[in-house]
């Protein structure tokens, strides 16, 4: 542990205290911080201070002894079964294809009274409603309808006497298994996820290399590549006088935590609701990370808001892309229920002689491109492509790639791009 105290004006002080995961979690900061500022209190009334007994970290390590490791296992490989990799998020790429290093965080905030008076209503702990988001944005991120990802849990058994109180590092981060299907009721859906995690907490003290080990998930891969943490701690390290020391403030607190995964989401409830996001710069580009912030924050906010929808049916865009989508799509627009392809031929036959594509200094009008699309479409035909077959296109964007494109659709086939760069 190292402790740095800074002089920067005549009555502030910056104070920088780093130390390992190992000693400290996040529960035990601001009991260790009370501490300081009681002992703090006495000295400057020249008394001797007077702490509580603390309850060593051995109380819980016998405790842990005791757990019945062998019901733990059969626990998580039912949880986990049928699970054999870790849910995608859609929009990372594989490790190091960014070409940046480092990680970089984002931060969002929202109203967190209508979330609480929802939890409150419906019978739901915020964490639940926090946890449902994130399982349903996975999901919707993904394409699939079971997603698993890491969950931080406080990791203090309820069942052991002033486990409150013990200082030091207990938190665990453990899967959490979600299935998502879209078409289940909110409300129910959201009750059942508290369900299955409260279950979850009887076997929070799992080392996560155990659960891993108990999966179907292949050894050397990953059982998850995001994870949550919800800061629900009893006392904040910035409630500006713990322990009541007279002259002594604490503002303008920063903390910085690290993760070794891809993606870290943390929820941090206060008078507002504050979320972020940290990722590796290497798996994940800045732009589509804060596009998974704002789409989180959407979500949260869209809860609330009409309990009575289904899951999928949550709605998942921010007001500047929505916004976007109707610049660019208006809703107005009466379109022919007929195939692209044959809506080209009818206008080239209308006017064969219109320019249809312009290509730097080329010209090619309807009928010449309409032409080319009918040699495409008799060759393929002539090599056995009927309804239904796939055709492969792995041309620059020019006429030649839309005469390719038209003449697959006519000869009934559906073309698949290829970019040139692959």
């Amino acid at each position: 542990m190292r402790l740095s105290l800074l002089r920067v004006e005549e009555r502030a002080w910056r104070f920088l205290w780093t130390h390992h995961h190992l000693l400290l979690d996040g529960w035990s900061l601001p009991m260790v911080v009370q501490e300081v500022f009681r002992a703090y209190a006495a000295l400057a009334r020249r008394e001797e201070p007077v702490l509580p007994p603390a309850l060593p970290y051995s109380a819980f390590l016998d405790w842990l002894a005791r757990q019945d490791m062998g019901e733990a296992e059969r626990f998580w490989r039912g949880a986990l079964a049928g699970f054999r990799a870790p849910t995608p998020l859609g929009v990372d790429r594989s490790a190091g294809a960014g070409g940046e290093t480092g990680f970089e965080e984002a931060w969002a905030e929202l109203e967190i009274a209508p979330l609480q008076d929802f939890a409150r209503r419906h019978r739901l702990t915020l964490g639940t409603v926090i946890q449902g988001a994130w399982a349903a944005l996975l999901a919707r991120y993904s394409g699939e309808e079971d997603v698993l990802f890491g969950l931080t849990v406080s990791g203090r058994p309820p069942d052991l006497p002033g486990v409150e109180a013990i200082v030091g590092l207990f938190i665990n981060t453990l899967p959490a298994r979600a299935a998502v299907p879209a078409e289940a009721p909110l409300v129910p859906w959201l009750t059942a996820l508290q369900e299955r995690q409260s279950e979850l907490q009887r076997f929070s003290h799992t080392p996560l290399a155990d659960a891993q080990r108990w999966s179907e998930v292949p050894r050397g891969t990953p059982l998850f590549e995001t994870i949550l943490v919800i800061e629900n701690y009893p006392v904040s390290v910035a409630s500006g006088t713990p322990g009541g020391a007279p002259g002594l403030t604490i503002e303008d607190v920063h903390a910085a935590e690290r993760t070794h995964y891809p993606v870290t989401a943390t929820a941090i409830p206060g008078r507002t609701l504050r979320l972020s996001i940290s990722w590796d710069r290497a798996r994940l580009s800045a732009g589509a990370a804060r596009r998974l912030l704002g789409h989180l924050t959407t979500l949260l906010g869209a809860i609330p808001a009409d309990p009575g929808r289904r899951v999928g049916d949550l709605p998942l865009l921010t007001g500047a892309e929505e916004r976007l989508l109707r610049q660019w799509n208006p809703p107005a627009v009466d379109w022919p229920e007929v195939p692209v392809h044959e809506l080209f031929a009818a206008r080239a036959r209308q006017k064969p002689e219109a320019v249809a594509v312009v290509h730097g200094e080329e010209r090619v009008t309807y009928g010449e491109l309409a032409r080319a699309a009918a040699r495409v479409a008799r060759t393929l035909i002539d090599l056995g492509v009927g309804r239904e077959d796939r055709v492969g296109v792995l041309m620059e964007r020019t006429p030649r790639a839309l005469a390719a494109i038209l003449g697959t659709l006519q000869a009934g086939g559906s073309y698949v791009p290829f970019d040139p760069a692959y």
